[in-house]
Order: C-alpha cells, then structure tokens, then sequence
C-alpha cells in the first residue's frame, strides 16, 4: 500500500506540547529533503540556509498550482499580482522587493527553472506541473544565484526523463467552470536515451461580476515541456529541454474602486474616504485641477461614481485582456572529470512576448486605462565545477546574461484631460560575472564556509515619453482645455542613457554540528541588486530625470539559527534569525500616473521557525512562523517632510500551518487535511499612505482525499478559502491623477471543486 504519511515540508513554528507525550516513536517516516542550495545535491537539514521546500507530491497534495500560491505555506515569503492577471508578479522574501511594474525591471528575489534564472518580472507567475521540487530560500544568495537574488530566491526542478516507463493524468473541475489538466509521460528510448513530455492547462470563467457584460480575471493557459536526456558515456551527460507557455485571457485586469484624497493635516498623505472624513474628497475634488465637485452623498470620486459594496463587482466601460506567449530552451551538460570534480555548464535561452490592457478604475465612465506590452528575449551561460573531497567541497565558476527588451506603457485620462502618457523604450542588459565558494571541514564538529562573487553590469535605456493630445479639436468631451499644453505637460521627452555598475557579493559562515541531528550556523552575508534605469509614463509630467538613474542597492545580513530533527526523527525544527543592514534601498512609490524609485537606507530584523511532524503514523503537522520588523530612513513625504517608514509587502507577522490525518479505508487509504495562512496588516508603498495599508487575513482550505490500494488513482474533493475571505494582493493610488479614488486588486473568492488523478508505472 502506497504510504503518504510524512508528506509535508513544514514550514512554521509549534510549542512541542502540541505533540502528545509518552508516544513511542519506534522510526522516522519524514521523507528525507535534498536541495540543490549550494549548487550541490545535500539533505535540507545539512545547509545553513533558512529553506522551505515542496516535493512535487507535496504541491499536489497541497493544491499548490502555480508559483503565487507558494505564500501560503512558505514563512516571510509574500507574493503580490496586480490586475488579478499576473500581468507582473511581485516576489517579497523577508519584505525585500521591488514593485516597479516595468517590465525591464528585475526582482531583488530571483526566479530559476532547472538552474536557468528567469529575469521577466511578467513572467514569474507559472504553473507548476510536474516538478521534481520547489526550493524557496530566504536571505541573500548572490554569492552562488547572483546580483539579483538580494532577498532570496524561488527555484523550480522539473522532473527529469526516466529509465523505466512511467505516466500520469490529473484533472481537476471546479466553481467558475475551472477546468485543470495536467499530464506527462516518459521512459527511455534506448539504454542511453530517455526522455519526458510534459502538459498543463487551466481555464476558467471570470470571478469579477461584470455589471455590464462577460465576467473579468479569466484564464486559458496551456503549458507544454519536453526534455531529452543524454548519456554520452560513462562521464558526459547532456540533458535538453524546451518548454512553452501560451497565455490568451479576453477578460482581463478589474479592481475595486475606494475613494481617496490626500490629508493636509497628516504630511499630505492619502487617506481612505469614509464617512467621518467625507470632507477631504469633497474639498479636492473642488479644487480639482479647477474643476466643480461632482460627488454627490456617498460617492467615491470626483466623477460622481459610488463604491460598489461587493468586491468582486464592476462595472468597466473597456474589458481589457492579457495576452502571454513565452518560449524557453535550456542545455545542461554534465562532465564527472574524475570522482571527485564535476564540470557543469547550461546554456538558456528564453523569450516572452506579453500584452496587458486594463480599465484602471473599473467604473462605467471613461477615467483611465493602462496598457502595457513586451517583446524580450534573454540569453544565460553558466559554466561551473564542483569538487567534492573528505573535508573541502567547493565550486567555482564564471556567468553571462543578455537581455533585449522592448516594451511601451500607456496612461490614457478622461474624460476630463483627453490626453495619454506614452512611454517607448528599448532596454539592454549585459552582464557578467565570476564566484566561488568552499566548504572546509576544521574538525568533525566544526565547519566554515567562504564565498565571493564578482558582478559587472552593463545597462542601456532609449526612452521616449510623450503626452498625447486625444481629442482632435484639443478640448475634452465636457468642454474643458484638455491638451497636453494646457497644463503645462512636456509633449516630448527622450531620454537615451546607460550606467555601467560592479559589486561584489560574499559570504562567510561558521557550521557547527554537536551531533547528527543538530546543525547550528550563523554567518554575515553581502548581496547587491543592480543599479536601475527607471523608465515610468510620468517623466513627461514633471518627474525630476535624475529619478530614472537608481544606484545599486546592498544588503549585509547577519544571520544565524539551527536545524533539529528531534523526537527520535519523528519531527523536525528549524530555526533562524537575521539582521538586515540595507544601503541604497530602491524604495518604490507611486505619484500621479509615475512610479518613481529613490534610494534609501533601511534596516530590517526578524526570524523564521519551522516545524514539521509525524507524531503518530498517519499524522501529519505542519506550522510555521515568521516576523519581521522594517524601517525605511528618511522618507519624502507629500508635505515635503521625511519620516521613516515600513517596507512595503511587509507584514510583521505571518503564520501558516497544515493537519492531516490518514487511515485506511474502502481498501485503500482515506486523507483528511486543512491548512491555512494568516498575513498580518502591511503597506503597498515605501511611502505608508493610509490608504495603501490592508488589514490581516486568515485564510482556511480543506481536501479530502481517497488513494486506491495499489496508488494508482486517487480522487478529491477541495475548498479553498472556506470562508470566504475577502484579501488584497495589491493597491494603487490613484488619488491625484486620477480623481478622487485608489483601487484594489482581490485574490479570488472561495472556490469549491474536486479532481481526479491515475498513475501508470
């Protein structure tokens, strides 16, 4: 009979008095975790690195589909989407991030499939099939991943071809017609020859209630992979893979409409609208670029719109899409030179082609649109060995990357203005670097580690921004001066700039294991995320040029922790504490229709506990624990004064967790499971307007699940977000520019359905 128990990864914190005493743990039925965290093949419990990982019978388990639901039961880990599309992601490790949604902009925290890292911020959200694994790693890894893996990195391992046969077929159906498959098939070709073909695809109706016509936030993506794995001979393997990604969703991009006006009393920041405070819309619209207030009792902006008390209904006067089209192919080779030294190399190559348009105000007037669109491709070489003796492992290597992107991002206001931001650019990135890193062991007790890096980044930007007059007669729809001249706009900016940047990444930590269940580590680590050439829709409207030039930003964490498997192997804890020393932060906020970054200092301390237990056969635990306390210095405030403020996407506290109970019925196995996912309140701006703060969430999910004797079929039945819970993933404001009102992306809403799974073997 297939056995599940010890299934989990176990990210969190528990008292042990949760686990019962005077049980007998006769042996460890927690399945052993290997990651590839130091670019080598080790026991999770061997690396002093704050880690969660999944195997890919975990995320299934789970019902982890696609990379945004790694947050749920990954501690200080926080992924936001705007538009409810994943358009662009936004990855937050640790509250490390960058949320410039340009699509030439990099993360702080890294994205790698089989070792490829993936530089498209629009192209982070995939789903996840067929994986071998998912490794999310917490603080700076640049020594090994990079100049972008600042914060961290999330790392996705296929499963790899097969020397005997093997295939599976899953299927899932659910509310809002959610129809997911998921198959692949391999096994060999020949003694030397294997190889794997791989299948997803997800389509489901809108979850946003369209007042006016077809539901929004639909999906129809289809994913395939295909790898062919080679044995040269006895030393030399080569393994292929290509994979692609199409992405077409007609009904695209909705928010929830606030109102919002800034406070003069309180440094100009931008308040939530209610009825204690009526006043403040009221006297701004008034004063709104000249404009009479048209808010009548209630309304929730200068237009004269009303909030809509359900979340997840609009009324959109342009149904927007998201269309994404990618390709990528990788080759690794692997050399075994000798039994102890091992040369790898892989050669990437990736592209996406992306176009997203939405109604940014969701309302039935013609306010404002946003439209945004890529073309990019990017090329990686890696060449690196690795060498393995009794008391010294290291690695050592060399790294190259080229990305080519051309991108256009539109602002169009109405109906007052009649006028559109336009924003053309083409960007180039180069960048090379060398880095090794060695493992010594001083004694059978005591290790060191030692690692460097340098990286050399060279950026190119040619910029065009222009205000576009969209009224022929250069008056808007109500009359009033609409051109682009009229208020004072520059009609044509063209920016043509470069920076050329070189850091160093290290690290140094001390390892120090009194036996073979503990491991306590602590280290200081320096990682450094590239300088940036920001290019934003605003530059035209007054945004001072020097903004587009962002230094490079450093993180020196100090860190230490330990890994336990305790219980006579029946539980595992792993623990961790940091300190961040932030330099040259690229703070994000938002003003008018422009993003504009700044540098600043910032300093950042918290933790993570985790725990994952099999007390009894069949019981399952998992929880999970992480905080974290931020401080960005000096901050520009509306008002024109400085203040420190929070991190945005950070939450002090998070909690997740997961119980699951298994026991033999029906001739087969019977698994009952709940997990869930407390966030505590954060900000979605470097500057902490009221407005952009959400509050806490707790959000539940429950699977029942039947698995035949022998394991090859099982069933389910799921929901998620049990009760409903109503939970932001991103805000934006839109105060000033816009008229009177912010917006809000919403995760989406309780959703019910079940899936069926067979194996062949």
């Amino acid at each position: 009979m297939k056995k599940i128990s010890g299934l989990f990864p176990l990210p969190i914190l528990i008292s042990l008095s949760l686990l019962s005493s005077g049980l007998s743990f006769a042996q460890s039925v927690l399945e052993e975790v290997v990651v590839t965290a130091q670019k080598r093949e080790q026991n999770i419990q061997d690396v002093g690195i704050s880690i969660t990982a999944f195997s890919g019978d975990q995320l299934r388990a789970l019902g982890l589909e696609d990379t945004v639901d790694l947050e749920t039961q990954t501690p200080g880990l926080l992924i936001g989407e705007y538009g409810g599309a994943g358009a662009t992601t936004t990855v937050n490790i640790r509250g490390v991030a960058q949320l410039d949604f340009a699509d030439h902009q990099e993360s702080p925290n890294a994205v790698y499939i089989d070792g490829a890292y993936v530089s498209f911020i629009g192209g982070v959200n995939v789903s996840m099939f067929d994986l071998e694994r998912v490794e999310v790693l917490r603080g700076p890894q640049g020594t090994l991943f990079g100049r972008n893996a600042t914060g961290g990195l999330i790392h996705l391992v296929t499963r790899k071809p097969t020397s005997e046969f093997e295939a599976y077929a899953d299927l899932t159906y659910a509310e809002y017609d959610k129809i997911r498959s998921e198959a692949a098939i391999s096994g060999p070709f020949s003694e030397n020859v294997r190889g794997r073909l791989s299948f997803s695809s997800e389509h489901h109706d809108g979850y946003y209630e369209n007042t006016g016509g077809e539901d929004i936030v639909e999906n129809a993506t289809i994913n395939v992979r295909g790898q062919l794995d080679v044995d040269v001979n006895d030393q030399v393997n080569v393994l292929l893979s290509a994979r692609y990604s199409n992405t077409d969703n007609t009904n695209a991009g909705a928010y929830h409409q606030v109102g919002a006006a800034p406070n003069p009393d309180n440094d100009g920041l931008v308040e939530k609208i209610t009825d204690a405070n009526r006043f403040l819309l009221d006297n701004f619209c008034t004063g709104f670029n000249g404009f009479p207030t048209m808010t009548p009792p209630g309304g929730s902006d200068c237009y004269g719109n009303v909030e809509q008390s359900d979340v997840f209904t609009v009324s959109p006067d342009t149904i927007g899409f998201f269309d994404r089209e990618m390709f990528g192919f990788t080759g690794a080779i692997t050399w075994d030179i000798n039994d102890s030294v091992t040369l790898t190399s892989i050669t990437d190559y990736q592209t996406i082609d992306k176009a997203y348009l939405e109604d940014n105000d969701s309302t039935i007037l013609p306010v404002a649109t946003f439209f945004q669109e890529q073309d990019a491709d990017q090329i990686s070489q890696e060449i690196r060995l690795n060498s393995s003796s009794y008391k010294l492992q290291w690695v050592a290597g060399g790294y190259y990357l080229k990305i080519d992107s051309d991108s256009e991002q539109r602002v169009n206001q109405s109906p007052f203005f009649d006028i559109e931001f336009f924003d053309n650019f083409s960007h180039e990135t180069e960048s090379w670097a060398v880095f090794g890193q060695a493992e010594y062991s001083l004694n059978d007790q005591f290790s060191i580690i030692g690692g460097l890096r340098w990286t050399d980044d060279e950026k190119e930007i040619d910029l065009l921004n222009q205000c576009l007059d969209t009224d022929a007669f250069g008056f808007s729809a109500f009359g009033f001066a609409g051109t682009c001249d009229a208020f004072g706009i520059a009609l044509d900016t063209s920016t043509v700039g470069g920076r050329s940047d070189g850091d160093w990444a290290g690290k140094i930590e001390l390892n120090f294991r009194p036996s073979d269940d503990w491991l306590w580590f602590a280290g200081v680590t320096r990682g450094n995320k590239g300088g940036v050439l920001n290019a934003t829709v605003g530059a035209a409207t007054g945004v001072n040029l020097d903004s587009l030039q962002i230094e490079p930003e450093v993180l020196v964490s100090y860190e230490g922790g330990f890994k336990a498997t305790i219980l006579n192997g029946r539980a595992r804890l792993n623990a961790s504490l940091f300190y961040y020393d932030y330099e040259d932060y690229q703070a994000y906020d938002f003003i008018g229709v422009a993003v504009v970054l700044s540098n600043a200092d910032a300093k950042l301390f918290g933790g993570e506990v985790e725990l994952q237990a099999n007390p009894i056969d069949g019981l399952d635990l998992v929880l999970g624990l992480a905080y974290v306390d931020t401080e960005v210095k000096d901050v520009r405030l509306p008002s024109g004064s400085s203040a420190d403020q929070e991190m945005p996407f950070a939450p002090e506290i998070s909690i997740n967790g997961l119980i699951r109970y298994e026991w033999p019925a029906f001739g087969g196995l019977v698994a009952l499971q709940g997990d869930f996912n407390f966030v505590d309140e954060r900000f979605y701006s470097s500057v902490n307007h009221p407005v952009l703060q959400d509050g806490d969430y707790f959000v539940a999910n429950t699977r029942l699940t039947f698995t035949s004797q022998n394991g090859s079929w099982d069933a389910s039945v799921f929901v998620n977000n049990i009760t409903d819970v109503e939970r932001t993933v991103y805000h934006f404001d839109l105060s000033v520019a816009g008229g009177g009102y912010a917006i809000e992306a919403y995760a989406p809403p309780r959703w019910v359905g079940g899936s069926i799974g067979y194996r062949w073997n």
